[in-house]
């Protein structure tokens, strides 16, 4: 744990000690922009689930309407450590300083699997709610 610290405190002093201004910046941007992706994402949930409770539609269609809403809220849950974390650590590790090597292609490699696994956590989703 020392080693990364002053592998961290080198770095800074690489730099003349200041702080990257635009580095942060960008980071709190993008922190920002993932927190309202998410109240955006908690608020059309909520809207929809609502709004599937209180329309009158025939049974076999409100039927329809929770299980493709279920398999949408799962799609969003694995979407977060398939493609949202990994994403984050490869924008965000650099910036320690840390050299963190192959882990770089594992994270990689959970990126590119998101497309694959996506559609069938559909198709699991619906036959098994059907």
């Amino acid at each position: 744990m020392l080693s990364r610290m002053r592998t961290v405190s080198s770095s800074r002093h690489l730099n003349g000690g200041d702080v990257n201004w635009e580095t942060l910046l960008a980071i709190a941007i993008a922190i920002s922009e993932a927190f309202a992706a998410l109240g955006i994402s908690c608020c059309c949930a909520y809207r929809i689930s609502r709004g599937i409770s209180t329309r009158v539609i025939a049974v076999g269609a409100r039927r329809l309407q929770l299980q493709l809403f279920r398999a949408l809220i799962v799609q969003v849950h694995r979407s977060v450590p398939l493609c949202i974390v990994p994403l984050t650590f490869l924008a965000l590790l650099p910036l320690t300083g840390i050299r963190f090597g192959e882990t770089g292609n594992f994270l990689g490699l959970l990126v590119s699997l998101f497309p694959v696994i996506n559609p069938i956590i559909v198709i699991v989703m619906i036959s098994r709610l059907a």
